[in-house]
């Protein structure tokens, strides 16, 4: 039970900054977390709260503290609850370097690298069925899955990202036009010589 009291905590902890509904809150769910139709209601309410945009505005803290409730009250309870994890996510399939992926997370003003992970470029599937958003990272040509911090459940967050991905795109498409371009002036000129 130590391990669900001290989950709950802190998931009470995150859900406000009020100390006094922090404690009502903690105190409201160990008394009633021994219910079933409640833990079942609470889990419920939990997936709701998961599907709404607000959630993705929430830092990640809050994710893997839902997912470390979820499985406290599992192993307590011995039951199986799942959160809801049926929301496709997206792998972008232009392939980007390192710096325009720093680029990218700039753009996006995402400032915290610690929940940023690099993923086999095999593992496409179970990233998507993860619901998360990624993109190809190009390293020496060699070709992964890189984590976009943002959330599939926010048509505002994914445009600007579909807009940024398609700005650094074409930037770097001007670039190599424009190194073409010089090139075969270059070559021009040593004709002429």
């Amino acid at each position: 039970m130590n391990n669900l009291v001290n989950t709950i905590e802190i998931y009470s902890d995150l859900m406000t900054s009020n100390n006094h509904e922090k404690e009502n809150l903690k105190e409201y769910l160990i008394e009633n977390i021994k219910d079933k139709s409640f833990r079942n209601e609470f889990v419920n309410e939990i997936n709701d709260f998961i599907s709404s945009p607000y959630f993705s505005f929430l830092e990640s803290s809050y994710k893997s503290t839902i997912n470390e409730l979820i499985k406290n009250i599992n192993e307590q309870f011995k039951e199986k609850h799942i959160l809801n994890k049926n929301l496709k996510g997206k792998v972008y399939e232009s392939a980007i370097t390192l710096e325009q992926y720093a680029t990218l997370l700039d753009k996006l003003h995402v400032k915290d690298m610690d929940n940023i992970f690099i993923y086999d470029i095999k593992e496409k599937n179970n990233f998507i069925n993860e619901g998360k958003v990624g993109i190809l990272l190009n390293s020496n040509n060699e070709f992964n899955i890189i984590d976009i911090p943002v959330s599939i459940n926010d048509p505002l967050q994914m445009k600007i990202v579909e807009e940024q991905i398609a700005s650094i795109i074409t930037q770097e498409n001007i670039k190599e036009n424009q190194h073409e371009n010089e090139q075969l002036e270059q070559e021009n000129d040593d004709l002429e010589i």
